[in-house]
C-alpha cells in the first residue's frame, strides 16, 4: 500500500523545491547498503531482510564482509577499485554472495566518501545476454534515417525488451515544454502521439537529475518505501540510484495518469538531455537488472543517431548555403547593376532557409520582395535592432511581441531573421515568415497549480486539450541560424561588389580559392574534378586507359610534430614541385587535402609504362631534403586505379585508389600498389574490424591476463607477463593474433597499447598495496614502438598509480632494435633506459639479431622463441636452445624461454642454465585475482602440474 493521506500531503509541500537527489528511501524492489571507505556497512535499507534476508540490525556498523563470502568480496573490491573516475557505477549480474543458492544483481557507485550496493534478485537462468537483447533492434537505428524512423523504431525495440503497455519518445522543446513524437502500445492504455506535455511536468530539477541519473524505473507505483537507518544519518546522494524512492508529486503524477508502473530512460545529445524514453503498465510491472541495463544502453544507441541525424541535417543544410554563396558569386558576375540582381538574389536566399519574404538593404533603402513590412517599417525595426545591441544575426519568431507597435498587424508578418550588414545607417538584411495559426495537441487543460505554502499539485486530467496559437511564425531552428551565418558573409560580399573595380577583384579571387590550393598553388579537388571529366572523355573516345594516382605523405605527422607546421608546409611546397616536374603537361597533379594529393595520367598505356610513371615518381620524391636545418628523406606511398578498368566515376576510382594505397602501406612504406578487385572485400571486413575493436574499448570488451615466469634458480616468481584478451560478444575470447595486426594495420594499436600500460600499472599497484611485489611484462609493437608519445603514456600510467619503471618490463622485437639508429628509436629506447624500465627481446632467434646490437643496447632479458623449445627433444634442437642461453649468459642477459609445456623441456633448461620459464606447464594466462595464489603454490614447490589454471 501507499504511504497514508496525512503524510503523502506532507511530503507534497515540500516536494517542488527539495533536492531530488537526497530522498532518503529507497523502493521495494531492491535495497540498499551504504559503506564507508573501510567497507563497513553504515546505512541500510529497512528491507534488507525481505531482498537478503539479513535485517538492518545485523548489517549496521559491522565489515560487510562478515555476511558476503569472500570470492564476493574480492569481486566487490575489484570492480570498485576498476571503477573509471568518468563512469562511477559498476554492474554485476547474477551473483551468490549471502548463500542459500539465491542469484542477486549489484549496481555498485562510487562516492567521495561512500561506496553505494543495490541489490535486486536476479533472474537464476537469464535466456538472453545484454548484446542478445540489444543487436535484433541496433541496426534499425542506424545509418541514413529520418528522426521519425529513429523514434518509432526505439519505442518498438524498448517494448519489446521491457514488455510495458505503452512506450513513448518524448522530446523536449527550446522552452522545457515536450512533445511524443513516437509511440508503441498494445491498447490497453490510451494513444499520446503528437501530444505536448507543459515544462511544469518535469521541472527543471528533475531534468538535471535526468541528465546524470539515465535510467528510472517504478515497478509499483502504490507500493511501500524502505527508508534508510538509522534514522538520523546525513542524508546521501541518491541522483545515480536506479531504487531511489521518487517524489510523491510524481506518483500521484502517474496514478492521475492511470499508470501503476513506470520506467524512463534518458536520450542525450552528447551531454544534453535530448528527451526520453517513457514507459507505462497499467498494473504494476518489473523489469529486471538485465534487461533495464540493455534498455539504458540501447537509449544511448539511439542518442548516438538522433545527433548523427542531426550533424546530417547541418551538413545538408550548410552545403546547400554553400551552394547558393557560389550562386550568388555567379549572380555578381553576370548582373549589370546591383538592381538586376535582387531578385534573382531573393530566390535564391528562399532555396537556402524557407522564407515568405525577404528586404534587401542596398546601402540607403530596402528593397521589398515577398511578404514583408513596409520599406519604412524594416528601417525602424533595423534602428530598434541596432539601439538593442542585437547580435549579427537576430531571430525572432513573434515579431509583434518582441517589437511590439514596430509593424502593422495587418501585414501578417510572424517573424523576421536580421543579418547585419555594414554601413552607416545601420542596415541588414531581413528574412522574413508569414503569421500561422497552428493547433497543438496537449495532454490535458492548462491547470492553475496550487501555491498555497509552497506546495505544487500533479494534474489530474490527461485528455486531448486543442490548442490554437496566433501571431507568431514558424520557429527559426538551428539549422536556420547556421545556414544564416553563411548567407550574411555571403550578402555582404554581395553588398560590396557594387563597385565594377572590386566587382573584378572579387572574381578573380573566388576562381583562385574556388579551383587551386593556396599553398601549393596546385589544382584543389573543384577543378581536378573538371580535368578528370575531360581526360574521360578523351579516354572514351581514344580507346586508351587513364591512371589515378592517390598519394600521401609517409609519416607527414612526425615531421609536423618534430619541426613544425612551417616545415611541413615547405616539404608539401617541395614535393608538389618535384611531382610537377616528373610528369608530362597533360597531366594534373592536384592537393584533395592535408598531405594527400591525386595525378590524372590521361594516355598512359598499358600497366608497365603506369608502373614505370610511378617509379620516377618515386625516385624524385626519394631524394633529400633540407628543412630547417635537418636532412630528411620522405616518401609518399601510392595506389593506382585505371579507367576504366577500376571504375568510371571519379569518387569511384579514387575509393579504389584508396585501397591500394592502403596495401601499399602496409606492405613497405614509400611503395605503391595497382588496385586488385579482391582488395574490396578486405577492405570492408578491415573497417568492421576496426570499427568493432574500436567499440570494445568503449565497453569494456577487453581485458588483461597475466602468466608467471618462473625462476629456475630460485623457484620463485619475480615477473608476470601481461597478455590482452578480447571478450568478443559473439566469437567468444579471442587471443591478441585475431586482432593486434588489425589494430596495427588501422591505427588502433596506439589506443589499445595506451589501455593495457594503463590496466597493467593499476593492477601492478594493487598487487604492491596487497604485499606481492611484482614486475609486469607488457609487449609493444614496433608500430607502436615508432610513434611519438609513448614515453608520455607510460609517464602518466606510472603517475596515476604510482609506479616506477624498475616493475615494468617491455617486450619488444628484433627488428625494432635493428633500427635503433633512427632517431625515434633511439630517443625511445633512452627514454626507457632513463626511465629504468628493462628492455626483453620478445621471440629471440626469429629476426635479425647481430651480436653488436645485443652488445650495445640496454636490453637486459632475452626471450627464446616457444618454436625452439618445442624441438628440445631432438638433439639439434637442444643445441640451438643451450647455445642461445650461453649467448645470453656471456652477454650478462637473462635468458627466459617461452612455451614451457613438459617436465622433460624444463628439466633440460635447468641443465643449461636457463635463467626463467614460462608456458602451460607451469601456468596458464590466468586473471589477475588467481595469481597471487599461483605464485604462493610455485614457491612453495609442490607440483607444477598442479599449478595449472
Amino acid at each position: 500500500m501507499a504511504k497514508d493521506n496525512i503524510q503523502q500531503k506532507g511530503d507534497l509541500s515540500c516536494c517542488d523545491t527539495e533536492a531530488l537527489e537526497w530522498i532518503g528511501a529507497v523502493q521495494h524492489f531492491a535495497c540498499l547498503i551504504a559503506l564507508d571507505a573501510g567497507w563497513k556497512v553504515r546505512q541500510v535499507s529497512s528491507n534488507t531482510r525481505d531482498i537478503i534476508g539479513v535485517p538492518p540490525e545485523q548489517l549496521l556498523d559491522r565489515p560487510l564482509d562478515q555476511h558476503v563470502d569472500g570470492a564476493t568480496m574480492q569481486l566487490l573490491r575489484e570492480s570498485i577499485e576498476g571503477l573509471d573516475p568518468s563512469i562511477q557505477i559498476a554492474r554485476l549480474f547474477g551473483l551468490h554472495p549471502f548463500g542459500g543458492g539465491r542469484a542477486f544483481d549489484m549496481a555498485l557507485h562510487r562516492q567521495t566518501d561512500r561506496i553505494l550496493i543495490e541489490i535486486e534478485p536476479a533472474l537464476e537462468a537469464p535466456n538472453k545476454s545484454m548484446a542478445d537483447l540489444i543487436q535484433p533492434h541496433v541496426e534499425q537505428v542506424r545509418g541514413d534515417r529520418t528522426l521519425t524512423e529513429i523514434a518509432e523504431a526505439a519505442a518498438d525495440a524498448v517494448r519489446k525488451m521491457t514488455g510495458f503497455d505503452r512506450v513513448l519518445v518524448y522530446r523536449f522543446a527550446e522552452d522545457a515544454s515536450g512533445e511524443v513524437i513516437a509511440e508503441s502500445r498494445d491498447g490497453a492504455l490510451p494513444s499520446f502521439l503528437g501530444h505536448r506535455f507543459p515544462a511544469q511536468d518535469i521541472p527543471a530539477q528533475a531534468r538535471a537529475l535526468y541528465a546524470r541519473n539515465l535510467l528510472r524505473i517504478i515497478p509499483d507505483v502504490d507500493a511501500r518505501i524502505a527508508p534508510l537507518r538509522p534514522e538520523g544519518a546525513p542524508p546521501i546522494d541518491l541522483s545515480a540510484a536506479v531504487s531511489r524512492a521518487v517524489s510523491p508529486v510524481h506518483l500521484e503524477y502517474l496514478s492521475n495518469m492511470q499508470v501503476k508502473a513506470s520506467m524512463s530512460i534518458s536520450i542525450l545529445d552528447g551531454d544534453k538531455l535530448w528527451g526520453l524514453i517513457a514507459c507505462h503498465h497499467r498494473t504494476p510491472h518489473h523489469v529486471d537488472f538485465r534487461r533495464r541495463s540493455a534498455a539504458e544502453l540501447f537509449a544511448q544507441y539511439v542518442g548516438a543517431a538522433i545527433s548523427l541525424h542531426k550533424e546530417r541535417q547541418n551538413r545538408e543544410q550548410l552545403s546547400r548555403a554553400q551552394e547558393q554563396y557560389e550562386r550568388l558569386v555567379a549572380l555578381i558576375e553576370e548582373a549589370h547593376d546591383y538592381q538586376t540582381a535582387l531578385e534573382p538574389l531573393a530566390g535564391a536566399i528562399d532555396s537556402v532557409i524557407k522564407i515568405d519574404g525577404v528586404a534587401l538593404f542596398d546601402g540607403t533603402t530596402y528593397q521589398l520582395f515577398g511578404v514583408t513590412p513596409t520599406a519604412g517599417e524594416c528601417t525602424t525595426l533595423a534602428l530598434e535592432l541596432k539601439a538593442r545591441g542585437e547580435p549579427l544575426i537576430a531571430q525572432s519568431a513573434a515579431l509583434a511581441k518582441d517589437f511590439p507597435g514596430l509593424v502593422d498587424p495587418g501585414r501578417a508578418v510572424g517573424g523576421v531573421l536580421a543579418l547585419a550588414m555594414r554601413g552607416d545607417p545601420p542596415g541588414y538584411n531581413m528574412l522574413f515568415r508569414s503569421e500561422v495559426s497552428v493547433t497543438e495537441l496537449w495532454a490535458g487543460a492548462p491547470e492553475e497549480k496550487a501555491e498555497a505554502e509552497g506546495r505544487i499539485s500533479p494534474r489530474k486530467s490527461f485528455a486531448t486539450w486543442r490548442h490554437t496559437v496566433r501571431g507568431r511564425s514558424h520557429t527559426w531552428t538551428p539549422e536556420d541560424l547556421r545556414a544564416a551565418e553563411v548567407l550574411r558573409v555571403a550578402l555582404v560580399e554581395f553588398a560590396r561588389a557594387q563597385a565594377e573595380t572590386a566587382l573584378r577583384r572579387s572574381e578573380e579571387r573566388y576562381r583562385t580559392l574556388a579551383l587551386f590550393d593556396p599553398l601549393t598553388g596546385l589544382p584543389n579537388r573543384t577543378l581536378v574534378r573538371d580535368r578528370f571529366a575531360s581526360a574521360a572523355a578523351q579516354t572514351d573516345r581514344s580507346g586508351d586507359r587513364m591512371g589515378v594516382i592517390l598519394a600521401d605523405v609517409d609519416r607527414f605527422k612526425q615531421i609536423n610534430d618534430a619541426l613544425g607546421h612551417p616545415a611541413g608546409d615547405a616539404l608539401l611546397q617541395e614535393l608538389a614541385r618535384r611531382v610537377q616536374g616528373v610528369l608530362r603537361r597533360d597531366d594534373t597533379f592536384a592537393r584533395l587535402s592535408g598531405d594527400e594529393f591525386v595525378a590524372i595520367l590521361p594516355h598512359a598505356g598499358d600497366v608497365a609504362r603506369l608502373k614505370a610513371v610511378t617509379r620516377r615518381l618515386k625516385r624524385a620524391v626519394q631524394q633529400p631534403f633540407v628543412l630547417d636545418g635537418t636532412e630528411i628523406r620522405p616518401s609518399m606511398s601510392m595506389g593506382v586505379a585505371v579507367y576504366p578498368a577500376d571504375g568510371r566515376a571519379f569518387n569511384e576510382l579514387l575509393n579504389r585508389a584508396d585501397i591500394a594505397l592502403y596495401r601499399a602501406k602496409r606492405a613497405e612504406r614509400g611503395s605503391f600498389a595497382f588496385f586488385e578487385p579482391e582488395m574490396e572485400a578486405e577492405a570492408q571486413a578491415l573497417r568492421r574490424s576496426e570499427e568493432e575493436l574500436r567499440l570494445a574499448l568503449q565497453r569494456g570488451e577487453l581485458e588483461l591476463v597475466y602468466q608467471p615466469q618462473l625462476d629456475l634458480g630460485g623457484g620463485g616468481v619475480t615477473t608476470v607477463e601481461a597478455l590482452v584478451r578480447w571478450r568478443h560478444p559473439e566469437r567468444g575470447v579471442l587471443l591478441p593474433g585475431a586482432f593486434v595486426p588489425m589494430a596495427e594495420a588501422t591505427g588502433l594499436i596506439h589506443d589499445l597499447g595506451a589501455w593495457v600500460m594503463t590496466q597493467a600499472c593499476r593492477q601492478l599497484a594493487r598487487w604492491r598495496d596487497a604485499g606481492l611485489p611484482l614486475r609486469v611484462g607488457l609487449n609493444i609493437s614496433t608500430i607502436e614502438a615508432r610513434r611519438d608519445g609513448i614515453l608520455q603514456t607510460l609517464d602518466r600510467a606510472f603517475a596515476a598509480d604510482g609506479i616506477t619503471g624498475e616493475m615494468v618490463e617491455l617486450e619488444i622485437t628484433e627488428s625494432l632494435l635493428i633500427d635503433h639508429r633512427h632517431d625515434a628509436t633511439r630517443s625511445l629506447l633512452e627514454g626507457l633506459r632513463d626511465r629504468g624500465i628493462t628492455l626483453a627481446i620478445d621471440d629471440f632467434g626469429t629476426g635479425y639479431s647481430a651480436l653488436s646490437y645485443l652488445k650495445d643496447l640496454p636490453c637486459g632479458k632475452l626471450k627464446i622463441d616457444r618454436s625452439f623449445i618445442a624441438t628440445m627433444d631432438r638433439p639439434d634442437g637442444r643445441v640451438l636452445v643451450e647455445a642461445i642461453v650461453g649467448l645470453g649468459r656471456k652477454l650478462g642477459k637473462a635468458v627466459v624461454a617461452e612455451g614451457v609445456e613438459t617436465a622433460r623441456q624444463l628439466e633440460a633448461l635447468r641443465q643449461s642454465g636457463c635463467t626463467a620459464a614460462q608456458g602451460y606447464l607451469i601456468a596458464r594466462p590466468m586473471p589477475p585475482s588467481d595469481v597471487p595464489r599461483c605464485i604462493a603454490r610455485l614457491q612453495a614447490g609442490q607440483d607444477l602440474r598442479a599449478a595449472r589454471r
